[in-house]
């Protein structure tokens, strides 16, 4: 057996996150652990399998956080800290000529699990983003549509118009 352990700070302050959510997930991307932080933005997974697995760590206000890959050998303690960010958010609308869009909606980055329903008035929202780089990706009934590169900053709202036939 092994251990994964580790602290949870705001990168704006440098101070501890306290409640924060960590979810361990195995290889399949299903949650196989949950934790919160101490006041001391501490948390710890143990016992745990040798394996390879995947962190999620989110917070209310922050964007979340991810670690992939990582390996816990037989015996061993596996520091995994995560510095949080002021998430940003994406707005937007879908235009289309149908009255209204039908079982559209966003996909943020392929392997990721950020998603927004497009509402009926052709508008979503997505929160907590991390600062940097990211793809959306209209879809509808399962099927890609469009796709924009968007950039989030920390604290900021970007807008994003799709227009589709």
């Amino acid at each position: 057996m092994g251990a994964i352990e580790g602290q949870v700070v705001r990168a704006d302050t440098g101070q501890p996150v306290a409640n924060a959510q960590i979810f361990l997930l195995d290889d399949a991307g299903i949650v196989v652990g949950q934790a919160l932080t101490n006041r001391l933005g501490q948390y710890r997974f143990e016992p745990v399998m040798p394996a390879r697995y995947s962190l999620r760590c989110q917070a209310p206000g922050l964007a979340i956080g991810f670690r992939h890959n990582v390996l816990v050998p037989e015996g061993s303690r596996v520091p995994v800290d995560f510095v949080l960010t002021v998430g940003g958010s994406v707005v937007g609308t879908v235009k289309t000529k149908q009255r209204q869009p039908f079982s559209l909606y966003i996909l943020v980055n392929a392997e990721t699990n950020w998603m927004a329903r497009v509402m009926p008035d052709g508008r979503f929202r997505i929160d907590h983003l991390p600062p940097g780089r990211h793809i959306l990706m209209l879809f509808r009934l399962g099927e890609v549509v469009s796709a924009k590169e968007v950039v989030v900053r920390s604290g900021e709202i970007s807008e994003v118009v799709f227009e589709i036939p």
